[in-house]
């Protein structure tokens, strides 16, 4: 019995951050330690950085927010990129691996990375 290789590729939160900003229509799930929040077709996502440096997620339906959530950038070492079905990607937020092997975040989104200049004023959907 084969099994094919998972490949997976890895950049850093900086990089993934700045692409994240870009595509954040394209987020179908996140996750951390003990949540797990889904888009749906009348919800978007909101990412900004706080003046403290902390990364926000925010899914908001309307005017209301519905999940929030706060990554901490001096906690996270590195992103992983792995295939997903079809084409979606999964990305992890890696921290210290003394810490634990699992990742701190996740992303899954509709597609993977694309080491692309992002053309200003324009948002990209899935």
């Amino acid at each position: 019995m084969s099994s094919t290789p998972t490949i997976q590729s890895s950049l850093s939160l900086q990089e993934f951050w700045r692409w994240l900003g870009f595509h954040f229509n394209c987020i179908l799930r996140a996750g951390g330690p003990g949540f797990l929040v889904y888009d749906q077709p009348d919800l978007h996502w909101h990412l900004v950085t706080d003046p403290d440096g902390l990364l926000v997620v925010q899914l908001i339906k309307g005017k209301d927010t519905l999940a929030e959530f706060y990554v901490n950038p001096t906690e996270i070492l590195y992103v992983t990129s792995t295939p997903g079905e079809e084409e979606q990607a999964l990305f992890e937020l890696h921290g210290d691996p003394e810490e634990g092997e699992l990742p701190l975040y996740h992303f899954l989104l509709a597609h993977p990375y694309e080491d692309e200049e992002p053309i200003p004023q324009r948002r990209l959907t899935h």
